[in-house]
């Protein structure tokens, strides 16, 4: 026995479902199929949520609440840290992607947009657990970020400033408004150009050296 018998997740997650174990023979032949009880369906919905991959099993009901882009989003958010830095802050009551998930996901949604989430999922796991990619000299270098304080900083900015190469990649970051001189370096040292991400409209915009300082 599990010790989940008979809890209200238990019988939430393995209500009105059912798994089967299909077997075939080598010509593609179904020869068995047994039924397994709810104490196997609930040890492989809970190893999935276990391996950030909540979603995976979740009710139909729960998943048709969301669009696919949203559900992307809280894969991504399941997977990765953000998910425990967010519940750290702000002590998130759930740790299932049932019911309970889905009413705060549905909040989440209508207090942030698409693209402030997606850019602070984006900038959680940049450059290999660096926030920012800057120089040493920076303020920004080895910021600790969540994707709370992310979100935080989004909403409190009209956008950040970065430099892209030839094919468009963020390469390396100024975050605030550089100078000439910083941007005329990443030029002809890197040959990358300067853009202006803005948070209002999440288009990028071209910086030219002689709109700066």
């Amino acid at each position: 026995m599990l010790g989940y018998e008979d809890t209200e997740i238990f019988n939430y997650m393995t209500k009105n479902r059912k798994l089967k174990l299909e077997e075939y023979d080598d010509n593609g032949n179904l020869i068995k199929i047994k039924e397994l009880d709810n104490e196997d369906l609930f040890t492989l919905c809970m190893h999935n949520t276990n391996a950030y991959k909540a979603t995976k099993f979740a009710r139909k009901e729960d998943l048709d609440e969301f669009s696919k882009e949203e559900l992307e989003i809280i894969e991504k958010i399941f997977y990765t840290k953000a998910y425990d830095c967010y519940c750290k802050e702000e002590s998130i009551p759930f740790y299932w992607f049932d019911n309970e998930a889905v009413k705060w996901f549905k909040e989440f949604f209508n207090t942030y947009n698409h693209d402030e989430i997606k850019f602070g999922l984006e900038m959680i796991n940049y450059s290999n657990g660096r926030k920012f990619n800057v120089s040493p000299k920076s303020p920004y270098f080895g910021k600790e970020l969540n994707l709370f304080t992310v979100l935080k900083f989004i909403r409190e900015r009209d956008g950040v400033y970065y430099a892209v190469n030839n094919k468009g990649e963020r390469t390396y970051d100024f975050v605030d408004k550089p100078t000439k001189k910083q941007v005329k370096y990443q030029r002809t040292k890197n040959g990358n150009r300067c853009v202006f991400l803005s948070f209002r409209d999440w288009k990028e915009y071209l910086i030219g050296e002689d709109e700066l300082k």
